[in-house]
């Protein structure tokens, strides 16, 4: 009867440290979520940049080109963490480019991931935007 107790609680404390490491161990850190809202457009590179004046909103649906207050440009978009995926809504390449998205203070950038269409790869490649 002894040795019954004596198993049982060896068995209680097996149990019991085995389980410290698990209460020990952080929940895994979320993905920031998408920075939505409007930006001001910066080149990097005035030979792929836009024209001074240019602004996006990116919506959860949605990155939306203004200039002068009218929207020129819609492109579909989709974020899945930290990868951004952002399509033509019409034109000539519909297929979707896929990038990671990174924030510094005010400033966002995209970084390629995939994109089968080349001009708007090396648009969003040579542009940051600058939380308005």
């Amino acid at each position: 009867m002894r040795r019954n107790k004596f198993t049982r609680a060896l068995i209680a404390a097996a149990s019991l440290l085995g389980a410290i490491p698990l209460m020990a161990q952080q929940p895994a850190a979320a993905a920031p979520e998408f920075p939505y809202g409007k930006y001001t457009i910066v080149a990097l590179d005035p030979t792929y940049g836009p024209p001074p004046g240019m602004s996006v909103e990116f919506t959860p649906t949605a990155m939306n080109v203004i200039r002068g207050g009218q929207v020129v440009e819609s492109h579909g978009l989709s974020v899945h963490g930290e990868v951004v995926e952002t399509f033509t809504l019409g034109g000539s390449c519909t297929e979707a480019g896929r990038y990671q998205w990174r924030t510094n203070g005010k400033l966002m950038t995209f970084e390629l991931v995939s994109d089968p269409c080349s001009n708007r790869a090396m648009a969003l490649m040579a542009v940051q935007f600058e939380r308005q």
